[in-house]
């Protein structure tokens, strides 16, 4: 089915069980009836200005518009039950307000637009959020390698030698050699391995002093100031590596030292983590426990239900094209859709 058939189709069945009323019953049923203590988690990475959400490097997955964010968040605050992370933990979910759903909103990377964009809406709308910082990106001091592919992919020459470079340095794993392909390919390779190939794929001149304003992250004087005013903060490695491809030498760094860089800047302690790109098994998850953080939230879809693991913690990973209709505008039955605790 073509891709603008297929959104026809997921729009339709998303009005007809918003509108039906089928979303509202099945979280009723499920909670009142079932007793299941779950709360819907949502994943951002970043909110964009109209014009800046056209200039950025960063793949279509992790980009939301401000508009859209601050129909999300009205929505949010009339159908649900905000809480922080940390009131989720401690059981506090099941205090539900009028018998509405239990969320908490999450931010991976640091990205400067969280606290430019997202976080004026955050204060507007009086509701917490954790953001999980990449610290060795934190005051510009380097870019993800994922958004300098991307600028590069965007001039038609360099997209030509990055995809020739591409079928030489990755034989046989390719199956299309398209932008999404090749960074996921790069993500499943050891950190040392795949800078050795992101500097062969970009073409010589392209590097971090290309980058565009857009695309850096906060500063540390900025992520005081939201500590400060109700924003908590986790870790995300320092470097970002899926930590299941590397040595238990570099899990134990990247997890102490970002745990420990952040707590030295903000003076409070931090319990939270957030697997690079969801990626986990048990080797992994033993390390964030022994590294003394409290909870750990993966990208694989659903509800967390009290009392389940909380180094495995269900997330809705949330983007603009899964949240809006077809005005290109927010949509409540998209969202429902989209976080649909059966699905």
């Amino acid at each position: 089915m073509p891709a603008s058939w297929r959104h026809l189709a997921r729009h339709a069945v998303a009005v007809l069980l918003h509108y039906s009323g089928f979303f509202a019953l099945v979280c009723f049923f499920r909670r009142a009836i079932l007793g299941k203590r779950e709360v819907c988690i949502l994943g951002f990475h970043r909110i964009l200005g109209e014009e800046q959400f056209n200039r950025v490097n960063s793949l279509p997955g992790m980009l939301i518009k401000e508009e859209t964010f601050a129909g999300l968040l009205e929505f949010l605050r009339t159908h649900f039950e905000v809480r922080p992370l940390d009131a989720i933990l401690a059981g506090k979910d099941k205090e539900h307000s009028q018998g509405k759903p239990c969320c908490t909103l999450t931010f991976d990377d640091g990205w400067r637009d969280n606290y430019t964009v997202a976080y004026p809406r955050l204060k507007e709308y009086g509701m917490p959020a954790t953001i999980f910082l990449v610290t060795g990106y934190i005051d510009g001091r380097a870019y993800l390698w994922v958004e300098r592919l991307c600028q590069a992919w965007k001039e038609p020459s360099q997209r030509e030698l990055i995809k020739c470079h591409a079928l030489k340095l990755l034989p046989g794993k390719l199956r299309v050699v398209s932008l999404e392909e090749i960074v996921e390919c790069l993500k499943r390779v050891p950190a040392e391995e795949r800078r050795t190939i992101v500097t062969q794929l970009l073409p010589a001149g392209t590097g971090p002093n290309a980058q565009q304003d857009s695309d850096q992250m906060m500063s540390w004087d900025e992520v005081v100031e939201m500590s400060r005013n109700g924003i908590d903060f986790g870790a995300h490695t320092v470097t970002h590596p899926l930590l299941t491809f590397e040595s238990d030498d570099t899990v134990e760094s990247e997890l102490k030292n970002s745990k420990t860089g952040i707590e030295e800047r903000v003076g409070k302690p931090v319990w939270a983590f957030a697997y690079p790109n969801g990626d986990w098994d048990s080797r992994i998850r033993q390390w964030v426990q022994r590294t003394g953080y409290r909870c750990a939230v993966t990208t694989k879809r659903g509800w967390h239900q009290g009392g389940l693991d909380p180094y495995s913690m269900r997330r809705i990973l949330i983007h603009e094209g899964n949240i809006t209709g077809l005005s290109g505008k927010f949509s409540a039955a998209a969202f429902n859709l989209t976080a649909a605790p059966w699905r």
